[in-house]
């Protein structure tokens, strides 16, 4: 069975939404904000500018950054859950994150620069009018255009901590530098970059992940497999999907069910599941049958049963969000509450901080579920 989040973004309460439909597995919900490491700072809103906050809600970067963000809308089981989105290099990376800054000429503004602040609001790069991305393995995607024969062609490349375009390669798309690659598509079909930009692989694949550990998942000719950075299948592609490694185990999919294999092949537990989440922090999440959820360890034991449980995420931080009759809450790796289900929306924490939503306002907490920051769309703080 497959269930849908959708996420609508909005510059006002009057414009037409712009619709991302996101699948999710059965109660399964997997979708988040953004994967990032925030590094203890998390953005905050506040009229119009961005600032960020510590996780005792303590205001760290005062928020006067120009910063672009949007209003948007998770819905959820028919309801609509706001919030304000920014873009993934506004999050602190590797202790570095993206501000925009508008320029003027007398006092008509033209149009933005982006530079580069650290988590003490010190400029690491000037703003330039190249926009760069997340910094990962001290190398930042940017957006560059060329101009062969008069035309535009814009592209990406890298730049590095100061702002100098590092590779002569030139990608209609890159991803974020992971594990020493970054993602890159050419003729349509995808490859990998070290960090010197040299094309990693002599063939090119369907689909593929970013590398972690070492081992990435690709897919080729409709079926999926696990290489590792010489280009060799430590598992073959012969699977529907399978997932990178999470806690020394591969998550597959064969159609129907799901399990879990090592690098033999080998189904580790002898068992399938209705559905399933990864591993993270030694637990998964996995529907047992079509009313039954809960955690197993990475033994396979059933670590803790989820009575009346229709919803639930990934350990993050050492909690795991869950929903009880309707509302919202997080148990921790006992499987016991310790932020009660009160809530009508929630997200798994990143980096001890996460959202969470009750009536009209929208939450900032941290992991002892203090609120560190809160907004009322309603008005305008």
């Amino acid at each position: 069975m497959i269930s849908k989040i959708m996420l609508y973004k909005s510059t006002d309460k009057s414009s037409i939404f712009n619709i991302i439909e996101f699948q999710v597995i059965s109660f399964f919900i997997f979708f988040t904000v953004y994967n990032v490491h925030s590094e203890n700072l998390y953005p905050i809103v506040q009229k119009n500018r961005v600032g960020y906050i510590n996780r005792e809600g303590k205001i760290i970067i005062r928020p006067k950054l120009e910063t672009k963000f949007k209003k948007s809308y998770y819905k959820y089981e028919g309801k609509f859950f706001p919030f304000y989105d920014l873009p993934i290099n506004a999050y602190f990376s590797e202790g570095k994150a993206v501000y925009r800054k508008s320029w003027r000429v007398l006092f008509i503004k033209f149009g933005y620069e982006f530079g580069v602040i650290d988590t003490l609001n010190k400029i690491l790069i000037e703003p330039k009018e190249t926009e760069f991305g997340q910094f990962h393995n001290n190398l930042s995607k940017v957006k560059t255009i060329r101009k062969p024969f008069e035309f535009s062609i814009e592209g990406y490349s890298f730049a590095d901590l100061s702002g100098n375009i590092k590779s002569d390669q030139f990608f209609t798309y890159v991803s974020d530098y992971s594990d020493g690659s970054a993602i890159v598509l050419i003729d349509n079909k995808y490859n990998y970059i070290d960090t010197l930009g040299n094309i990693m692989f002599d063939f090119n694949f369907e689909d593929v992940s970013l590398f972690q550990n070492g081992l990435a998942a690709v897919r080729i000719d409709s079926l999926w497999g696990i290489i590792d950075k010489s280009g060799k299948f430590v598992i073959p592609p012969k699977y529907l999907q399978i997932w990178n490694k999470s806690n020394g185990f591969y998550r597959i999919y064969d159609g129907r069910n799901y399990s879990f294999i090592n690098e033999s092949e080998t189904n580790i537990f002898k068992k399938s599941f209705f559905s399933a989440n990864d591993f993270s922090e030694g637990y998964a999440a996995v529907k047992f049958s079509e009313l039954e959820y809960g955690f197993i360890d990475t033994l396979g034991q059933v670590a803790f049963n989820l009575n009346k449980c229709n919803g639930v995420g990934n350990f993050q931080n050492g909690l795991a969000r869950v929903q009880i009759d309707s509302k919202w809450g997080y148990i921790n790796l006992k499987g016991e509450f310790v932020i009660k289900p009160i809530y009508d929306y929630a997200i798994n924490f990143t980096d001890g901080f996460a959202l969470v939503w009750q009536g009209e306002n929208v939450f900032i907490i941290n992991t002892d579920g203090k609120h560190i920051w809160d907004y009322n769309f309603r008005r305008n703080k």
